[in-house]
């Protein structure tokens, strides 16, 4: 059997993901205290800094993704429809955003078609930098959800860190109907973007486009085998030159995909420094599946030599299994829409605080 290049081993990971029936991505910040705490201190803002207790609970945040399917798990995401908001009835999927402290801060659950989303708002309150207005803000919060009316159960649920329940097809509908309303019924305008499509053609003309920039501005090493895991060291000698190329070669194609969203930058990367970038990969040695991509982001501070953010993102081909939430209340748009009407009706009347 031919031994495969480095080069192949990378492609081969990548084309891999997705490919099972589960997947379970995890991206953490792998910064300690002490480092978040030296890099706060070189924010020359002013604004309020980071204490000890909250540079602890960031060090370590992170988001997990884990999804399962009867389908393969890329085919079930590409059948997600923008225009109706239907998920494919196969996929399940938790998503869950975590502190350091292990907390967790809001966490979305999509179940047989149906989604479920719960918020911690006194846990992400003690995230990040934070002055005496945020104790207040907290207080108006509970105090506004004890004294919402039962036609508001669900929001009021959500506000004070329970389940909610939602469909996506009925937030679909009320977006086009906000929509219609504030552009005109029937225009191009009042119509939500079609979900991005890529074709075999397409796909074909992104992947090689992605290759032709990495053969170009990168360089592959691999380091070796350990525990299972075979490492490979990415480096651009130019980041600048890299990023500059990525627009030339790579941004045309995503244009051309029908239904990919706009806003991609188009001026030059000339506050990017042209210092090199490294990042290294995780490749497991039996199933030749990416096992995780780790970037220190501090290396593009170039101000501040020796400045460490370290990012991990992590890939295993299981996944947890995933059930609806018990006791959790459906959110209905159409209440959102009733609150909004109540709001604008009241304010001929009642001076807003």
């Amino acid at each position: 059997m031919k031994e495969l290049t480095t080069a192949e081993k990378v492609h081969d990971a990548f084309d891999k993901l997705g490919a099972g029936h589960a997947i379970t991505v995890d991206l953490q910040l792998r910064a300690t205290a002490d480092q978040l705490l030296a890099l706060d201190a070189q924010d020359p803002s002013g604004g309020p800094k980071l204490t000890r207790a909250q540079a602890e609970q960031m060090a370590g945040i992170g988001i997990t993704v884990a999804v399962s399917s009867d389908k393969p798990v890329k085919d079930a995401l590409q059948s997600a429809s923008a225009d109706t908001g239907k998920l494919d009835p196969s996929l399940n999927m938790d998503l869950t955003v975590h502190s350091g402290t292990g907390a967790v801060l809001a966490e979305v659950r999509a179940v047989s078609g149906k989604e479920y989303l719960k918020l911690d708002f006194a846990a992400l309150s003690e995230i990040g930098p934070s002055d005496q207005g945020s104790a207040g803000d907290l207080a108006d919060l509970r105090s506004m959800s004890a004294s919402l009316p039962p036609s508001m159960g669900a929001l009021k649920n959500l506000l004070q860190g329970k389940w909610v329940s939602i469909d996506p097809a009925k937030f679909a509908s009320f977006s086009k109907s906000l929509q219609s309303s504030g552009s005109g019924s029937g225009t191009n305008a009042a119509r939500p973007s079609a979900a991005p499509s890529l074709d075999a053609a397409q796909q074909k003309k992104l992947t090689d486009a992605l290759t032709g920039v990495f053969e170009k501005d990168v360089h592959l090493t691999d380091k070796g085998t350990k525990d299972g895991i075979d490492t490979v060291e990415l480096k651009a000698g130019n980041t600048r030159t890299l990023l500059a190329d990525v627009q030339k070669q790579v941004f045309p194609v995503l244009k051309s995909i029908p239904g990919f969203p706009g806003g991609l930058p188009t001026s030059a990367p000339t506050g990017v420094p042209t210092t090199p970038a490294v990042a290294t990969l995780g490749i497991d040695t039996s199933s030749g599946t990416l096992s995780s991509v780790a970037l220190d982001a501090g290396q593009f501070d170039t101000k501040h030599p020796g400045t460490h953010l370290p990012l991990v993102l992590g890939f295993k081909d299981t996944a947890a299994a995933v059930s609806a939430p018990a006791g959790a209340v459906e959110f209905d748009p159409a209440s959102l829409g009733d609150m909004m009407s109540g709001l604008v009706g009241g304010s001929d009347t009642a001076p807003l605080n």
